[in-house]
């Protein structure tokens, strides 16, 4: 489906109005999840008006530690939503300002403690569990596992008991 400026102007807006209210930097997936979970923009759409706002300097990216490009509105960005937001109709913006009140504080907390695991090309699987603040890493660890029953479980351990954890870790690092 094609869609005509006035719909390509209004997803640009919604994004715009989307990273203003998360109000930090935040990865293209979760940006993404944040657009598509009202169900009123479509995956293509978001990621033509992302790369848009990108190409016109109304959205800065800057990659984290591991290379992840982080976008955030900057200074144009916001004059533009200032001048432009009442385009989009009040109601659409209340829903996408709901969905982000609703995943703002889970979505910061998965940028900043994760666990995740991979199967690499010979069939290893590794845990990576990581804490960080404001970008910067904390503690980041890699090891390898069994399987994937025992990387599920040890990324489930991390998430539920990340400060006791690595509390334990600095402890056993400086007690010996």
């Amino acid at each position: 489906m094609f869609e005509n400026i006035e719909q390509q102007t209004e997803n640009k807006i919604i994004l715009l109005f989307i990273l203003e209210k998360f109000g930090s930097p935040i990865t293209g997936m979760y940006l993404t999840d944040l657009v598509l979970k009202p169900g009123l923009m479509n995956y293509f759409s978001c990621q033509m008006a992302l790369i848009d706002l990108v190409e016109n300097d109304l959205v800065d990216t800057t990659p984290d530690n591991d290379g992840i490009p982080m976008y955030e509105i900057n200074d144009k960005g916001r004059d533009i939503l200032i001048s432009l937001r009442n385009i989009v109709p009040p109601g659409i913006l209340y829903r996408y300002e709901e969905c982000i009140e609703n995943e703002k504080d889970d979505i910061k907390r998965q940028l900043e403690v994760n666990a995740s695991f991979f199967e690499d090309a010979s069939g290893d699987y590794y845990v990576r569990c990581f804490v960080r603040n404001q970008g910067t890493y904390i503690i980041d660890i890699k090891v390898p596992v069994a399987n994937k029953k025992e990387a599920d479980l040890i990324c489930k351990n991390w998430h539920q008991n990340t400060a006791n954890i690595y509390t334990k870790i600095l402890k056993v690092m400086h007690d010996g």
